[in-house]
């Protein structure tokens, strides 16, 4: 979702409760492979919003790639039953996953990070009554910095060959 920024989008930015993703139904039976049986699985996910030209079209039947509309806290199945006469499963790929936190069912963070303090990126961890900063771990990799030499005018930077004897 891209849109201008402004002050009242920064005040909404908190109460979006849904948000649209892409899925992709792989081994949707046939007999499903309509407008109303795809929406029906889809709706086992999420509510329906579009489908893509190959989908529609018929193009493409390895998979069918739905949008739809998700709550904060949604349950990402990895299958889903359709209950037509018969079981049937039909297997779920997402793409992509929105972070969203289970403690203040907002999108963004994951409730492990929530209520995160900007200023030192560090999260606070209740621990028992008291609370406990956990740092972000960090790894730095120190490189020996080469010695460079400008010669002529070209636009290479030359390296220096350095003796491993010395």
């Amino acid at each position: 979702m891209v849109q201008p920024w402004s002050e009242k989008i920064e005040e909404h930015r908190n109460g979006i409760k849904t948000l649209p993703i892409w899925i992709k139904l792989m081994n949707v039976p046939k007999a499903l492979w309509t407008r109303e049986g795809l929406s029906f699985v889809a709706s086992l996910v999420g509510e329906p919003i579009c489908m893509d030209e190959q989908t529609t079209s018929k193009t493409r039947l390895s998979f069918a790639r739905i949008c739809v509309e998700v709550p904060v806290n949604q349950d990402y199945k990895k299958v889903v039953c359709s209950m037509k006469g018969k079981s049937v499963e039909v297997d779920v790929e997402y793409p992509w996953i929105p972070k969203s936190c289970t403690k203040c069912n907002r999108f963004g963070h994951s409730s492990l990070w929530c209520g995160i303090i900007p200023a030192t990126g560090n999260a606070p961890v209740k621990g028992k009554g008291k609370e406990i900063r956990k740092e972000q771990s960090r790894t730095h990799v120190w490189k020996e910095k080469a010695q460079v030499t400008d010669r002529g005018q070209t636009s290479e930077i030359r390296v220096e060959p350095t003796n491993p004897f010395q």
